[in-house]
């Protein structure tokens, strides 16, 4: 399965200020490591960079989904438990 497909190319000029702030805070970071770097401009770290991004995008949005579906299952038992209690009290009243 591949990671990159059609819904990654709809952005916004957002995303590029984002993408481009995310780029500065590296190369400052990146300064003094010591690492050897093949390019003035960082462009060569941008794909791998763009795809590690794209790839937690998608592990968050499916952990999200999956919270979401556990957030009404305990919703949906403690409307059930509330409502078996209510019952007994009214029947023991």
């Amino acid at each position: 399965m591949s990671i990159l497909n059609n819904k990654y190319a709809k952005f916004d000029s957002e995303d590029v200020r984002l993408m481009q702030k995310m780029m500065r805070e590296f190369s400052e970071m990146h300064k003094g490591t010591g690492m050897p770097d093949y390019s003035n401009a960082y462009v060569g770290y941008l794909p791998v960079f763009a795809i590690a991004l794209l790839a937690s995008q998608d592990s968050v949005e499916r952990l999200t989904k999956k919270l979401v579906v556990l957030t009404w299952a305990i919703a949906a038992l403690t409307l059930t438990m509330a409502s078996l209690t209510v019952l007994l009290f009214a029947k023991g009243i």
